[in-house]
């Protein structure tokens, strides 16, 4: 009995120190106007920040707080854990001063300002402190202007700041939580009038875990008293309250909280998301009294679940696969112990049983164990504070400050040579005070008694022989045990020296353990002073034994046997009491629930890295609109820095900086193409921004052609802006990079399409009509007839769109005709004309009856020029004959060359060939010959 006993709960009491170390190794399709981006946050089990998709969106922040949003939950709990302590800053003073850098950047891409934080998120946390930060921003909604506060506990990695929540106090809402809620009110109101905010605002505050115990707090305060939390100078309407808050333990009072009922109808803007198998959110215990403010919602579906379960895999492989075995919360079930296999093969090997006196869910279960933390001190709020508050809130905040020695403070605990005892009177204490009445206990409650004293007086003996110290109170405890027993002592006397026994013995394990894990002198004594001794291990006690159900009340093989059930279900389900509050398995589930994330997969190594910022600014009365293509297609379109439409949700818009900044991924080339509504200066910038540095790299204002910083630009000009991509490194992208960003300007051409036909002889009897392809055609119509002045030509033939030539046959010998051919489109099931030729003349057989040949070539003194407004150009042409020395065809009812400007807004052109520049662009002066032969004279006017 002694041995079994003593092995259960050695491995009970070793393992649920390490349980609670497990606690803390986690340092913790939606429109055109969202922001898709990539967050850093610490994560659990991977000892190193990981990245994450976010989409947010301002629209969330407006209306009713009132209504619960599924795209705001998922958001704000991205918002509490990008507040975690960042894992890739050291403990030291410089890194403590860098442990907000991922809450920084993901307000920071989000658009906010005036990033801050107090003192205590910079530096080495203690039990008493409390990290938040603050930033803000300009919001319009329903056509008024706010200022959106952004009010930020610190959500993990709190290190010592963890034994806050063992700070229950004697009455009222919980004292830890409640000291973090007037800190961070303290910075809020602080930071409010540091940056002169005032007039309407709108606060968006988020918390996860312990952050969402100090999240509850805030939103009450702001829900209650707005200005004494911010001061005067706000105007704040409980609908612009957006408090959401996830895994959240129990703050305030119940009935009786501080800002009144917790279940008010003011506090329904608070959202508190929280499932019942979460140990987190079983404390503190209801059993003390102790609710919620405001209004609670589960996250959890069955329906979901195959899908939430994508987002885990995605996110952290790591907790996909602790989830999967052993970790689901649904896999719970009671568990027993094989006897037949501790007996004879001392193997703890445990079994499901189906007919187990527990609770049969995790829920109940973590109900259970929520009493017994009650029940130890008991259901007395004031005993807790004067007994058992002071050494939880010290280990506490020891162990979250030393997960890194959680390992070696077990083993130094089990080796101690105190462990087996410890869990043998941990046993006695606990089944004497529980069971105990006023009389006193049978034969066989005396004889386990007897058992435990000599498993001690062997331990004690070995101590010795080995030159170990035991402490003289440990021997008179014992002694006084034995004589209590001999003169048939009531229960209670019995119970209060087992329970002084008990204390004793944790206090010298933890010695042990702490020594192990090298903590410091002063350590030591604080943690293992009697009190702490006697409050830790009576609640360990009741943690590991607590049944309020359970009705044997004698302490023999058969009630440990029973007992063990409870151990074996504690440690056979132990996974999953912890698991559900991981903060990637929370962020799962609420993506799982949330539409915005149905196209959302991994980022890649590109969008990991960062992507660049693109800044432009027009003064104030001009309007600046543009397009962004890659690859030739349009990704996206804007107006005054912000989006209307786009296809590619990788781009988008970024509120920051004091501007609106388009941002595009490094891994694509990019034109981002602009043009303005009155001739303007812009002011263009490229900034190169690292997700992991949290910073801008570099920055690019200018190019070999162009100054970008008041960069006149015309109305009629295209402004492009080239954003060339980020080539991929042996080592990935890398940031700063050399990739070239340059402007190309110029005056976009509203040019008419020109349809220009020419004749040229076939034979004696025939001529070929072509002509040059106009875009959109759907059709040509040739018209044709001989020359003379009663008629214009007839309808001859159409054509189809990829006939750009017909021969026409039978014609006479050296006679004259004319031609000219028409271009149409469709349109409301019609034939609409888009572009008409001048009419041809020629000559069969290029020898007319009266002498004359047809032009055969033509050449011009320019074929390009460049022109200012206003100037003048004459053109000079010459005409090469089909056949020299014969006179040229001559039509009297045609010039012999004829002018045409396919932009009469850039350059027009006279009937003599004198070239006048109109407005800036480039556009063609074309010539010809009455035959239809032609050449064109590039013009540019600047």
């Amino acid at each position: 009995m002694k041995k079994l006993i003593s092995l259960m709960l050695c491995i009970a009491v070793a393992f649920t120190f390490s349980f609670y170390a497990a606690d803390g190794v986690y340092a913790a399709s939606s429109g055109t106007k969202a922001t898709k981006g990539v967050y850093w946050f610490d994560p659990h089990e991977v000892g190193m920040d990981l990245t994450d998709t976010f989409i947010y969106n301002d629209e969330l922040l407006k209306g009713d707080s009132s209504k619960y949003n599924k795209k705001l939950a998922t958001m704000s709990f991205e918002l509490a854990v990008a507040s975690i302590s960042s894992e890739r800053e050291p403990k030291t003073a410089a890194g403590y001063k860098k442990k907000s850098r991922n809450l920084k950047a993901f307000l920071k891409d989000n658009g906010f300002v005036g990033f801050e934080t107090n003192k205590y998120y910079k530096e080495k946390m203690t039990t008493t402190s409390m990290g938040a930060a603050c930033a803000h921003k300009k919001i319009v909604d329903n056509g008024k202007t706010y200022t959106l506060l952004a009010i930020v506990p610190r959500s993990a990695g709190y290190e010592a700041e963890w034994g806050g929540n063992f700070v229950m106090g004697a009455s009222g809402d919980h004292a830890g939580f409640k000291n973090g809620r007037t800190i961070v009110l303290d910075h809020a109101k602080q930071y409010v009038k540091k940056h002169g905010i005032k007039g309407n605002i709108k606060v968006w505050t988020a918390g996860y875990s312990r952050g969402a115990g100090v999240t509850n707090q805030v939103g009450a305060a702001l829900l209650t008293e707005p200005k004494k939390a911010l001061g005067n100078s706000i105007k704040l309407a409980r609908k612009d309250v957006y408090c959401y808050t996830f895994g959240t333990p129990n703050s305030a009072a119940s009935r009786t909280g501080e800002f009144g009922d917790p279940k008010s109808d003011k506090f329904k803007y608070i959202h508190n998301s929280w499932e019942g198998y979460d140990i987190v959110t079983a404390a503190p215990p209801q059993s003390y009294g102790f609710d919620r403010y405001g209004t609670n919602k589960g996250y959890a579906s069955a329906a979901r679940k195959a899908r939430m379960l994508k987002f885990l895999k995605m996110t952290n492989t790591q907790v996909y696969d602790l989830y999967m075995n052993g970790g689901d919360p649904d896999g719970f079930s009671p568990k027993t112990i094989d006897i037949v296999k501790l007996i004879t093969e001392r193997k703890f090997a445990l079994t499901d049983d189906p007919n187990s006196y527990l609770p049969k869910t995790q829920k109940g279960f973590m109900e259970m164990m929520s009493d017994s933390i009650g029940a130890a001190a008991d259901y007395d709020r004031q005993k807790y504070r004067d007994e058992y508050q002071d050494a939880f809130e010290d280990f506490g905040g020891y162990l979250f400050s030393h997960m890194e020695s959680a390992g070696k403070l077990t083993e130094g605990l089990k080796d101690s040579g105190y462990a087996a005892p410890l869990a043998a009177f941990m046993y006695i204490s606990y089944m004497t005070d529980r069971y105990s009445t006023t009389e006193f206990g049978t034969e066989d409650d005396i004889a386990e008694i007897r058992k435990a004293i000599e498993m001690l007086h062997d331990v004690i003996d070995e101590m010795e022989a080995a030159g170990e110290e035991v402490p003289d109170e440990l021997k008179e405890q014992l002694a006084d045990l034995e004589s209590a027993l001999e003169s048939a002592s009531t229960w209670g006397a019995i119970k209060d020296i087992a329970w002084a026994i008990t204390g004793t013995l944790y206090s010298q394990a933890m010695k042990a353990g702490l020594q192990n894990a090298a903590a410091d002198q002063d350590t030591i004594d604080k943690l293992t002073t009697v009190k702490a001794g006697k409050a830790m291990s009576r609640v360990l006690a009741f943690l590991l034994l607590y049944d309020k159900k359970q009705t044997d009340k004698v302490i023999s093989f058969e009630h440990v046997y029973q007992q063990m059930k409870h151990f074996a279900t504690f440690m056979g389900n132990a996974g999953s009491f912890m698991r559900p509050h991981n903060n990637e398995i929370i962020l799962s589930w609420l993506k799982a629930q949330d539409s915005t994330y149905n196209d959302v997969r991994k980022e890649n190594a590109a969008q990991k890295k960062g992507y660049r910022r693109v800044f432009v600014k027009a003064p104030s009365g001009a309007t600046v609109t543009g397009t962004v293509t890659k690859g030739g297609k349009t990704v996206a379109k804007f107006k005054n820095g912000k989006i209307t439409s786009r296809k590619d949700k990788w781009v988008g818009i970024t509120t920051c900086d004091n501007g609106n900044w388009l941002r595009l991924p490094i891994n694509a080339k990019y034109k981002v193409k602009m043009n303005v509504s009155k001739d303007t200066k812009l002011t263009i910038k490229v900034k190169e921004y690292s997700i992991y540095d949290n910073k801008i790299v570099r920055t690019v204002t200018k190019d070999s052609k162009y100054k970008w910083t008041k960069l006149p630009v015309d109305k009629k000009e295209d402004v492009t802006l080239v954003v060339n991509a980020v080539k991929k490194g042996s080592k990935g992208y890398s940031l700063p990079s050399k990739a070239k960003y340059y402007i190309i300007k110029k005056v976009p051409s509203n040019a008419k399409p020109v349809l220009l036909a020419k004749a040229k002889c076939k034979g004696k009897t025939a001529a070929k009509i072509s002509w040059n392809k106009i875009k959109n055609a759907k059709r040509y119509v040739l018209y044709f007839s001989n020359c003379n002045l009663e008629k214009a030509p007839a309808k001859y033939k159409t054509l189809g769109a990829s006939k750009l030539s017909y021969t026409v046959k039978g014609l006479e010998k050296g006679k004259a005709y004319k031609f000219y051919v028409v271009a149409q489109k469709k349109k409301n099931g019609k034939y609409v004309n888009i572009a008409t030729a001048h009419t041809g003349h020629f000559v069969t057989g290029n020898l007319g009856q009266d002498g004359r040949t047809n032009p055969k070539s033509l050449t011009l003194n320019k074929t390009k020029i460049t022109l200012k407004e206003g100037k003048s150009f004459a053109i000079k042409a010459k005409i090469t004959k089909v056949l020299p020395g014969k006179k040229l065809l001559s039509i009297d009812h045609v010039a012999t060359l004829r002018y045409k400007t396919n932009d009469k807004t850039t350059a027009t052109v006279s009937s003599k060939g004198k070239i006048k520049a109109v407005g800036k662009g480039t556009c063609r002066i074309y010539v010809q010959a009455a035959n239809g032969i032609a050449k064109s004279i590039k013009v540019t006017v600047k």
